[in-house]
């Protein structure tokens, strides 16, 4: 019985090493990827991940390395984790469903269906006299929200008097209603004219609620009934019930060297927020992310299901900033990059020092889970972890890895 089952997994190691070698990815170069990551785990650094790579339709790799839970279980196929700002991508898709419908033109102002945007101030200074403001000299779009060039900002970085207004109003508070946060967040000036520059923001939490306005329907309805569903993405939800919550990850961060818990199992995900955060507050697996990459991949069409039309993805997948809104100004390693709607665009993979693909659409989440799509490969790859704070280096290294496995 041993000698068979060590044929069968031989007879399987062989059949996936042809079958990766077919989508134009080498198996040697898999290894290499999952060794390099592995070290991570290894060293203490982080407690498990999860990394999944699909080609031409095709998943070619998905593997788990290290725990959920120290001393639990194991990383394993349907394990859930927080996607934080990956959740930003599924709004986004959201949106545009809706503008398909013709129920709003990007160019629409925010007020014309939130009326609370309508007559805003915008900070100008802080003085003796206290917090000096102007008026717009427009109002904020849709398309600003989509971009974050309206104006908002997020109050975690507080690097102005309107970020500590943020955090003083604690303007992401999970007991708030998505009403009640607009209703906090318009009493407080914009941090910047709308359209004026790209500071990643709150906007798409702003978004969740336009989605609750225009449809008619609560914000994680509409993305279960216009997304989540069609797309088989099942573990997708804004918590984790109770039937699933031992599949949950625990969250990490480091101390004095040591890996400690963050966020347990049974903590801020494990019942119904009344904030449907569409900026960070989805939890997610692997394979319910990748259904929804592909469909992105696929010119918005997943197996029977068209959930947007080509021109909208391409739409998405373009730069959608001009010269002085473009974010990165002296950070040398974000040049070459742009926005569109739903994450970052590589404009010049030469400025930007990194072995990408030109148009290839990327994001990441703050516990650091990481996304591309790269249409020019036709190739998707996701690495999810849970681990805090954010650090761009094992994105980055992720999205080196999975380029030189590229070998047709």
């Amino acid at each position: 019985m041993k000698k068979i089952s060590i044929l069968i997994f031989c007879l399987c190691s062989v059949l996936s090493q042809d079958f990766s070698s077919s989508m134009g990815l080498s198996p040697q170069r898999l290894e290499k990827l999952e060794q390099i990551l592995g070290k991570y785990i290894q060293e203490q650094k982080i407690s498990g991940m999860s990394t999944m790579i699909a080609r031409r339709g095709k998943i070619v790799h998905f593997k788990h390395q290290g725990v959920a839970e120290i001393g639990g279980r194991k990383m394993q196929d349907d394990t859930i984790f927080r996607i934080y700002s990956m959740s930003k991508l599924v709004t986004s898709v959201a949106v545009m469903i809706l503008h398909e419908e013709a129920h709003f033109q990007l160019y629409d102002p925010v007020s014309k269906y939130i009326p609370q945007f309508k007559d805003l101030k915008v900070f100008v200074a802080e003085n003796e006299a206290g917090i000096q403001v102007e008026d717009m000299e427009r109002e904020p779009t849709i398309r600003d929200l989509l971009t974050h060039t309206a104006g908002l900002t997020y109050g975690y970085f507080a690097s102005s008097p309107v970020d500590t207004m943020y955090v003083d109003a604690k303007i992401l508070d999970r007991n708030t209603s998505l009403k009640g946060f607009v209703d906090k967040l318009t009493k407080m000036p914009l941090k910047h004219q709308p359209g004026s520059k790209w500071e990643y923001s709150i906007s798409i939490d702003v978004l969740g609620y336009l989605i609750e306005v225009v449809s008619g329907q609560k914000f994680d309805v509409f993305l279960k009934e216009r997304i989540f569903e069609p797309l088989g993405m099942n573990d997708t939800d804004f918590y984790v019930p109770v039937d699933k919550i031992d599949r949950f990850t625990v969250l990490y961060t480091s101390k004095d060297d040591k890996i400690v818990p963050f966020d347990s199992r049974i903590g801020y995900f494990s019942s119904v927020p009344a904030f449907l955060s569409g900026g960070g507050g989805l939890v997610s697996t692997a394979k319910d992310y990748m259904n929804f990459c592909t469909m992105l991949l696929q010119k918005g069409k997943f197996k029977d299901k068209q959930i947007l039309s080509r021109k909208t993805v391409e739409f998405m997948m373009l730069n959608q900033l001009n010269t002085e809104q473009l974010p990165y100004g002296t950070r040398r390693k974000m040049w070459g990059y742009g926005f569109g709607i739903g994450g970052s665009v590589m404009q010049d993979p030469a400025l930007a020092h990194t072995i990408s693909s030109k148009g290839a659409f990327q994001w990441a989440g703050a516990a650091n889970t990481f996304f591309v799509i790269d249409p020019k490969e036709q190739l998707v790859a996701l690495m999810f972890t849970q681990f805090w704070p954010f650090s761009n280096e094992l994105g980055e290294k992720f999205r080196t890895l999975v380029q030189q496995t590229i070998v047709e």
